[in-house]
C-alpha cells in the first residue's frame, strides 16, 4: 500500500465483497450438504493459486534493498520494546476475547430461531448483508480514523466489540440477535484501519509486516488456543448468555487498561 499509494482497507473491501457473495449461498448449501461448501472453497483456493502463479509484478530495487536491511535481531528487538507490549494489551485482551466470542456465535444465533436449519440459513443471509455493509465501511473508515487518530479508533472499535458481546447475553429472539450481529460491520473496518495506522505511526515501517504477523496474527492464534477450551467449558457449565457477560466484563477491563497503555496518536489532516 505504501508503494502504490492506496489504503489496505480498499483491498480488504474487495475481499469483503467476495466473502459476501459466498455467504449468500453458503447457509442454504450447508442445509443441503455441508460438504458442498468445502468442495467449492477448495476449488476457489486452487483457482487463486493458479492466478498467483501467473501474476507478475514489477520489482522495486529500492524496496528489495530496504527489506534486506531488516535482520532477525531487528525483529526480535520488538520483544524488548515496551511499546510493543502496550499494543499487545489491546490485541491479546480485547480482540482475542471478541474472537473467541465469535467462534461459537453461529451456534447461539441458530438456537434463537424456531429450527436450527432456519437459523443456519438466516445466518448466511445476514452474514452476506453484514459483509456488504462492512465493505462500505472499509471504504469510509480511513476518513474517520484520520480524523480521530489511530488510538481513538482502536478504543472505538473495542467499545463496539464489548457492547456486542455483552448485548448478546440479553438477546431474546431473532431480531435482537440479528441487530447485534450487524455491529460487526461497523467495528471491523474501524479496527482494521486503526491497527495498521497505529503500527505505521509508532513502529519502524520496515518491521510493520513482522509486527503484524507476530503481534496480531500469532497473538490471535495463541490467544484463541488458550481461551477456546476455557470458554467452551464455560458454555457447558453456565450457558451462552452468562459466558457472554463474563467475556464482556473482561473486555471492559482490558479496554480500560488499553486506554492507559496505548500510545497517543494524533489525528491526521
Amino acid at each position: 500500500g505504501r508503494r502504490y499509494g492506496f489504503e489496505y482497507s480498499r483491498v480488504r473491501l474487495c475481499g469483503s465483497l467476495g466473502f459476501a457473495s459466498a455467504a449468500m449461498m453458503s447457509g442454504h448449501l450447508f442445509n443441503i450438504n455441508p460438504g458442498i461448501n468445502f468442495f467449492i472453497a477448495s476449488g476457489a483456493g486452487l483457482l487463486m493459486l493458479l492466478m498467483l502463479l501467473a501474476w507478475r509484478t514489477e520489482t522495486d530495487g529500492a524496496a528489495v534493498g530496504a527489506a534486506k536491511t531488516v535482520r532477525l535481531a531487528d525483529a526480535l528487538g520488538l520483544l524488548r520494546d515496551p511499546k510493543f507490549w502496550r499494543f499487545m494489551v489491546f490485541i491479546l485482551g480485547v480482540t482475542n476475547l471478541y474472537l473467541v466470542f465469535d467462534q461459537q456465535f453461529p451456534s447461539y444465533f441458530a438456537s434463537l430461531f424456531p429450527t436450527p436449519q432456519m437459523g443456519a440459513a438466516m445466518f448466511g443471509y445476514l452474514n452476506s448483508a453484514q459483509i456488504f455493509i462492512e465493505a462500505g465501511g472499509l471504504f469510509l473508515s480511513p476518513i474517520l480514523v484520520k480524523r480521530i487518530g489511530a488510538k481513538n479508533g482502536l478504543m472505538l472499535a473495542g467499545t463496539i466489540m464489548m457492547l456486542r458481546i455483552g448485548g448478546s447475553s440479553f438477546a431474546v429472539g431473532p431480531v435482537s440477535i440479528s441487530v447485534l450481529k450487524m455491529l460487526h460491520s461497523v467495528e471491523l473496518p474501524i479496527l482494521v484501519v486503526s491497527v495498521f495506522r497505529y503500527i505505521a505511526h509508532h513502529f519502524d515501517t520496515r518491521l510493520a509486516s513482522t509486527l503484524y504477523m507476530v503481534g496480531v496474527s500469532f497473538g490471535h492464534s495463541l490467544g484463541l488456543a488458550i481461551l477456546s477450551p476455557m470458554v467452551g467449558k464455560s458454555y457447558d457449565l453456565i450457558g451462552f448468555p452468562s459466558t457472554y457477560l463474563v467475556l464482556a466484563g473482561l473486555a471492559l477491563i482490558f479496554l480500560l487498561l488499553s486506554a492507559l497503555a496505548l500510545e497517543p496518536t494524533p489525528a491526521e489532516t
